[in-house]
């Protein structure tokens, strides 16, 4: 009895003891929407939208400070059955129609998986306050997965783009989503 308790706890061992995964910077937090569909790292101190209905899974607002707070977002979306787009380029499609500029969607390799990668800049209004709309600039990673594809997509004010750009490298880079493919 002694043996088999013994191989018992040297086999089990390890998976009981397992760490939790390094985070890419200390100052992020572990994130996952409540059905697991995705998991990711996202600053701490920035604030989380999921379940708004239709494809919106999860978007991130931050940071809190500077001089424009939470004006940064991080959008993560899945089109699935019963979507309006079939496929990412249906998406790309409907994406460039409400741009005031796009690129087109191109290949990106995301974890060594095919993926595809554009961007969209348009006048959006202001939120909380009055004044012409503001030129937002959008930075989406498209990736494939089981039954459609999930829509990744960075948005800032197109003057301040690069700022928070950074954060959207973590979360690719962190980024799991058990049926991609």
């Amino acid at each position: 009895m002694k043996k088999a308790c013994l191989a018992a706890l040297l086999l089990l061992g390890p998976a009981a003891c397992r760490r939790a995964p390094r985070l890419l910077s200390p100052q992020d937090a572990l994130y996952e929407t409540r059905d697991g569909s995705l998991r990711c790292e996202v600053p701490k101190d920035w604030r989380v939208l999921e379940d708004q209905g239709g494809a919106q899974r999860a978007t991130f607002f931050g940071p809190p400070d500077g001089p424009r707070p939470y004006a940064f977002s991080i959008g993560a979306y899945f089109y699935g059955p019963g979507s309006p787009f079939a496929t990412p380029q249906d998406w790309a499609r409907a994406q460039a129609l409400s741009a005031k500029d796009s690129t087109p969607l191109t290949s990106y390799s995301w974890k060594g998986r095919s993926a595809f990668e554009m961007t969209v800049e348009r006048r959006v209004p202001v939120l909380h306050r009055t004044g012409p709309a503001v030129l937002r600039r959008d930075r989406a990673v498209v990736i494939p997965a089981s039954g459609g594809f999930w829509a990744l997509v960075y948005s800032a004010p197109q003057d301040e783009f690069a700022g928070q750009q950074a954060v959207f490298d973590r979360f690719l880079q962190s980024l799991e989503l058990p049926g991609a493919r």
